[in-house]
């Protein structure tokens, strides 16, 4: 595995992942570089508490992204655990949502290969039929009762 980030120091780092993420590592040269990199570094794999997730999951609606998969939850859950044990955590991910997600929760975040977003997101939903805004992703309109959405999003610092 080779990164361009210049502060990846791989000898004096901690590196954990969660198991929904090592799930995720599929293809066969996936697996043969993960295999390759754990034999080079010390990669442990560990879930994030309940509580974790629970917080994840609340910001992630706050901000009403919605978009993330269980493995991207469950990676920022961690983070934010380790976050909040006091440890010094750099989240390091190359996925818009991911990042997003981890800067709204004050989770210093680094890409691999692409560089830092620039603002975060935090998204409103307008109902197509009425015009309603919403600040978190609904089911159905409870202007109109319509099904149908479209995503705004609004910038922040």
């Amino acid at each position: 595995m080779q990164t361009t980030n210049p502060n990846f120091d791989l000898e004096s780092t901690e590196i954990y992942i969660t198991p929904e993420v090592e799930a995720e590592i599929l293809s066969k040269i996936s697996q043969v570089l993960y295999t390759v990199f754990k034999s080079k570094v010390r990669i442990s794999v560990i879930s994030p508490s309940s509580d974790s997730v629970r917080e994840t999951l609340k910001k992630n609606n706050e901000i009403a992204q919605g978009t993330l998969s269980n493995q991207d939850l469950s990676i920022v859950a961690l983070a934010w655990e380790f976050k909040q044990a006091g440890k010094k955590v750099t989240l390091y991910s190359d996925d818009f949502g991911i990042r997003n997600l981890a800067k709204f929760m004050k989770i210093c975040v680094r890409g691999v290969r692409q560089n830092k977003i620039v603002r975060k997101r935090k998204y409103t939903f307008t109902c197509i039929a009425c015009g309603a805004i919403f600040q978190e992703i609904i089911d159905e309109c409870d202007v109109c009762g319509h099904q149908s959405f479209k995503r705004n999003f609004q910038k922040s610092k």
